[in-house]
């Protein structure tokens, strides 16, 4: 088994240190004898993002999210749509109080 998972913008959207979350990720999984495989899909990536298990999305300030916003809107949403319909998972490292 090998899950396969899609770490979105995390050239722009890395403010607590977000790809240590993923490097814990990829232990655990392995601890747990499931391989993984990371794509780090960045700002302006063509990628497809059809065939993903699980997608990692950072933290960031609100400038490096409004940066981002018209990539995911005409770039990467219509493919997250579909993710989200077929039951994929997303974990969001979102900071507040």
């Amino acid at each position: 088994m090998e899950l396969k998972i899609c770490h979105l913008y995390p050239d722009v959207l890395n403010l607590y240190g977000d790809r240590g979350n993923i490097l814990c990720l990829q232990k655990r999984l392995e601890w747990r004898g499931i391989g993984c495989r990371v794509d780090y899909v960045k700002l302006g990536d063509p990628n497809s993002l059809t065939g993903y298990d699980l997608f990692f999305i950072g933290g960031g300030q609100d400038f490096d999210q409004e940066v981002l916003l018209e990539d995911l809107r005409t770039k990467k949403g219509p493919d997250i749509g579909a993710a989200l319909e077929d039951g994929r998972t997303f974990l969001c490292i979102c900071g507040g109080y």
